[in-house]
Formats: structure tokens, sequence, C-alpha cells
């Protein structure tokens, strides 16, 4: 955790960069990977402000947050194979990292904004950070499973409900368990 933040955190950029193995330089370059260790309780209560403050930005709020790699990178573009592109499973580790260290709202503008566009193109691999229109495989299972964890205390906008096949309102114990399947997303 110290090596972290002492080689990879720059104060600049406002995140965690990747460094060359052997000599620990910092490759310039702000990617998605930047942000993970919000998930691991790598940076300080001080680090994550900052890093919130930067995900806020218009480089990484894109129309469908959080982009593969900063839109001001001269290599991005919206619908690129980790180069500008959005996944949910990255959406999930930030916004669980940035509610973590208490940045709810913005974890849930996240969240939120990944469970609409799931819902309005269904659920895919990745998704293009402008448009949201799904890229890659559809009806990716991780995709389906990490927007449906996003549910789970992220958002403020969606709710999940469960309830008996057959359409019997109720909780889950009232239905035994059994067959249970979700509910349309409210």
């Amino acid at each position: 955790v110290e090596a972290m933040r002492k080689h990879m955190w720059d104060e600049k950029a406002g995140t965690f960069l990747t460094v060359e193995r052997d000599t620990l330089e910092k490759i310039p370059v702000a990617t998605i990977g930047s942000w993970i260790p919000l998930a691991a309780g790598i940076p300080t209560a001080a680090m994550a402000a900052r890093m919130a403050e930067v995900l806020a930005s218009p480089s990484w709020m894109t129309p469908l947050p959080v982009p593969t790699v900063d839109r001001n990178d001269k290599r991005w573009k919206s619908n690129a194979f980790w180069r500008g592109d959005v996944w949910p499973p990255t959406n999930y580790q930030i916004a669980a990292g940035l509610a973590a260290y208490g940045h709810t709202d913005l974890a849930a503008t996240i969240a939120d904004k990944t469970i609409a566009n799931a819902l309005r193109n269904g659920i895919s691999e990745h998704y293009d950070s402008l448009t949201g229109l799904p890229l890659g495989v559809r009806d990716y299972c991780m995709s389906c499973t990490l927007v449906t964890m996003m549910l789970d205390g992220l958002t403020k906008d969606h709710t999940l409900r469960l309830r008996a096949k057959g359409g019997v309102n109720g909780s889950p114990a009232a239905s035994q368990g059994r067959q249970l399947r979700c509910a349309q997303l409210a």
C-alpha cells in the first residue's frame, strides 16, 4: 500500500499512474486502472477526495461514465476497445470504492447512469461512452451481475424488488426463496 502511494500516486493527475517496473518511472497516462485502487482501499482520504474531484471532471464524466482512458488523451475514442469505452465491471469497482470513502453522490451518479443505460440499451460487455450503445458481447453475464450489484446500495434512482415466480409480490421469505426472479426495475 505504501509503495503504491509513494511511487504511483500523482497529485497533478489526481490519481494513481502505472509505473515502469524496473525504474518506477510514471507513465503519464491515466486509464481505468488508475481508479481501481479506490476499491482496494489504497488511497488516503485526501487522495480519494482528489480522485473524486478528477472523476467528476468532464475528462472522465462522459454521458456514460467512466471511460477507460481520459477523454483528453489523443488516443481516446468513445467506442474504442480500452481506449474510451465503458465497462460495467470497472464502473462497479469505482463506484464501490468511491462509496467506501464517503463519496456516495458521485458513486450513485456512476451507478445510476450505468443502470439507466443497461435498461435503455440492454446488458452488454462494454459500451460507447458518448452514446451508451452496446459493444462486444450482448447479454454478458459478468456485466449483468455487476449492474445488479450496483443496485445494492450504490444507486439513488433505481430499486430492485424480488418477487415469486407467478407475480406474487412479497419478501423473499414470503416466497420461501423458490424460483425468484427480478421484477421490473423501477
